[in-house]
């Protein structure tokens, strides 16, 4: 029996790199979904699994730009199958016409109901503000300042000696 070394396979890599990013980028957005306001998150000290709002923001920020990349990398290593399975369906796909017709209606609808606020958009969005206040809500002391976190200690000793 021979012993080969196994060379490193490249598009399994980026599949699934492709997965967990997608799986990191959806959790973190969700916990940010849910984190509240920056203030109370800082005043506070506020965490989930040991991270803060801006550790779980930095992790969604650089998991979504290592998303774009890899499946920019996928695309590359498989661009041959991506083709084939384009050209092979080209037929079907022309026959489609209707469906591509929805499929970016639908798209600019949800896109235009997102910014104009309609339900069912809105009240996602509003439920998302509803949780975020309600971690202010639920702490004992509030920050007596805005941003107190950011000010210097002589700065915020002043501004919170007049607000008394």
């Amino acid at each position: 029996m021979e012993n080969k070394k196994k060379k490193f396979n490249w598009r399994g890599w980026t599949t699934f790199v492709t997965i967990i990013s997608f799986i990191v980028d959806t959790i973190s957005g969700i916990i940010l979904y849910i984190a509240p306001h920056g203030r109370v998150a800082n005043w506070t000290n506020w965490e989930i699994w040991g991270l803060n709002k801006d550790e779980w923001a930095a992790i969604h920020t650089i998991f979504g730009y290592i998303l774009l990349i890899i499946v920019g990398i996928h695309l590359y290593y498989n661009w041959k199958v991506f083709m084939n399975f384009i050209w092979s369906n080209l037929r079907k796909a022309l026959n489609l016409k209707w469906e591509l017709v929805a499929a970016i209606l639908i798209n600019i609808l949800l896109f235009v109901a997102t910014l104009w606020n309609i339900p069912p958009f809105s009240t996602t969005m509003n439920l998302g503000a509803q949780i975020k206040e309600s971690w202010e809500e639920s702490i004992a002391v509030a920050a007596p300042v805005r941003q107190a976190q950011e000010l210097s200690l002589l700065v915020f000793a002043a501004t919170s000696s007049t607000r008394s």
